[in-house]
């Protein structure tokens, strides 16, 4: 699954109601951010053990979601790492949902038009559900409360 939107709109809170629901179902979940994932990766590139025990983790997750992707231009060594994450999740069949603020045309130039770009939308927004959030106000501004929102009212003028 797919999850777009701008900024506050609300898809890390759709993701995390759906991630919790499947762990009702006693599914085996794991929500991660992109940035800290390849940083962790990567950190985790000079412990080849623990490398490779991270990397079966996030490739054997019945559920993975991967909130912030793109979020930060992305270097090719990440993008190497998620694309070995992507590949082993769509040949084996894993569910992934991806929340991102940037439209799928735009992810190959987000990943410096690396190789491996393609290849990575290709595996996630091959037979993937994809939402599409709107709205004109943010989230967390629609769920103020009154006096919240008067101050932010105020604020902006």
């Amino acid at each position: 699954m797919i999850v777009l939107g701008a900024s506050g709109a609300g898809k890390s809170w759709l993701v995390s109601a759906l991630a919790l629901s499947a762990c009702r179902q006693l599914y085996r979940v794991e929500c991660v951010s992109m940035p800290e994932m390849v940083d962790e990766l990567g950190t985790l590139r000079y412990d080849p053990i623990a490398h490779a025990k991270r990397t079966k983790q996030l490739k054997t997750r019945q559920l993975l979601v991967i909130d912030d992707w793109l979020l930060k231009e992305t270097k090719p060594e990440a993008i190497d790492e998620l694309f070995a994450v992507v590949d082993a999740r769509t040949r084996a069949r894993k569910s992934t949902i991806v929340c991102a603020q940037y439209r799928v045309e735009g992810w190959p130039s987000r990943m410096g038009d690396y190789p491996a770009a393609e290849s990575i939308v290709d595996r996630l927004k091959n037979n993937a559900y994809a939402i599409e959030l709107k709205g004109e106000v943010s989230m967390r501004e629609r769920c103020m409360d009154e006096e919240l929102r008067e101050y932010a009212k105020r604020k902006k003028n």
